[in-house]
């Protein structure tokens, strides 16, 4: 996130195809914590700040590519042990 940004709002449907949740979706992670809350622009409307959601796009993709390397790392161990023993 660029610091000389100035954070704009996300409209429902624009944060929808950004992340790529439903409606409910955002909703329940809103309930329960983990996204980002809304923040009331108008009498009956509603925006998220571009940061937060951006934040937490970079938060998913950060928390998803550890586990992958957790899950990756001893594959390849046991692929190298195994091709060890096999040179020998």
């Amino acid at each position: 996130m660029d610091a000389h940004r100035t954070p704009f709002f996300l409209r429902r449907k624009q944060v929808e195809a950004r992340t790529g949740l439903s409606r409910s979706t955002i909703y329940e992670y809103v309930a329960n914590g983990d996204f980002p809350r809304p923040v009331q622009i108008g009498r009956r409307a509603v925006g998220w700040l571009s940061d937060e959601v951006d934040g937490w796009l970079q938060m998913r993709i950060a928390e998803s590519r550890k586990v992958q390397t957790e899950l990756v790392e001893p594959v390849a161990k046991a692929v190298e042990i195994a091709d060890a023993a096999d040179a020998t």
